[in-house]
């Protein structure tokens, strides 16, 4: 990815930043250009200090929907199906295709997640303590802080209204907002299941949440669907939340999210 990309570290980190000139941080002489990481101070148990790297959370969410979507599409190739005298066909080894199912529900869930982790970054970090007036149904106007923000307003309006109205920017439209739709609708459908969508006793021509998973769906994109989503938003983002004047933010967790995603592909 980058060519010096071994200095910076694994790709899941909230933030790489370089120092655009020489400083001093807790007494040292840091150098201008040296890659810097944020880090999450917590107490011991033994009342110690202890420090880690941060991980960006819509990173982890990422990682893991590539990694699933790479499991499930292996786990596919493996399932037979095999005649049977009556005519149709039938799915043996169910082991594998429940496995499958398992992995293609972590796709969706975590691939969801991590559009819904960034938006709420996005709002806590650019309102602060600032207020948002937001409109209720029946035309109730509110003033929200951005906890509340992110509470009360679902995912698909922090896209629709709430991130590009504080980033400055249009909403995302043609494909990208489809393919959101497509991943919130399934999402939907794998947490919030409801009971005729998981049978089609007396109606074998009704499509349910598992066959579409088999027939329709092509797990491979929906990673892509959450990663096009967050580019819509996080150069500017990361422009309007610069940490400080002195460091240059790098992104890098999206693009190396991009690199797995596409890798694993399949039109």
């Amino acid at each position: 990815m980058d060519e010096n990309d071994h200095e910076l570290g694994d790709w899941r980190k909230w933030l790489v930043v370089r120092l655009k000139e020489d400083s001093h941080i807790l007494g040292s002489k840091i150098s201008k250009g040296r890659p810097l990481d944020t880090v999450i101070p917590t107490i011991t148990k033994d009342k110690k200090l202890l420090t880690f790297v941060r991980p960006s959370p819509a990173a982890l969410g990422l990682s893991a929907a590539i990694k699933a979507a790479k499991e499930a599409l292996n786990i596919k190739s493996k399932i037979n199906f095999k005649d049977v005298k009556t005519g149709g066909r039938t799915i043996s080894n169910e082991h594998d295709l429940f496995d499958y199912f398992e992995k293609c529900m972590e796709t969706i869930t975590f691939s969801y997640q991590s559009v819904e982790v960034f938006c709420n970054e996005v709002i806590a970090t650019i309102l602060k303590d600032k207020t948002y007036q937001w409109e209720e149904r029946y035309n109730k106007i509110e003033d929200l802080s951005a906890d509340d923000l992110q509470r009360k307003v679902s995912t698909k309006n922090k896209i629709k209204t709430i991130l590009p109205s504080i980033l400055d920017l249009p909403c995302p439209k043609d494909k990208k907002w489809q393919d959101f739709r497509a991943l919130e609708d399934l999402r939907n459908n794998t947490i919030h299941t409801k009971y005729h969508k998981t049978h089609n006793i007396g109606d074998m021509e009704k499509r349910t949440y598992y066959s579409d998973l088999i027939f329709i769906i092509n797990i491979s994109h929906y990673p892509l669907f959450a990663i096009n989503i967050i580019n819509h938003f996080a150069r500017q983002y990361y422009k309007y939340a610069s940490v400080s004047k002195t460091l240059d933010a790098e992104p890098r967790w999206l693009l190396h999210a991009k690199e797995k995603a596409l890798a694993i592909y399949v039109p």
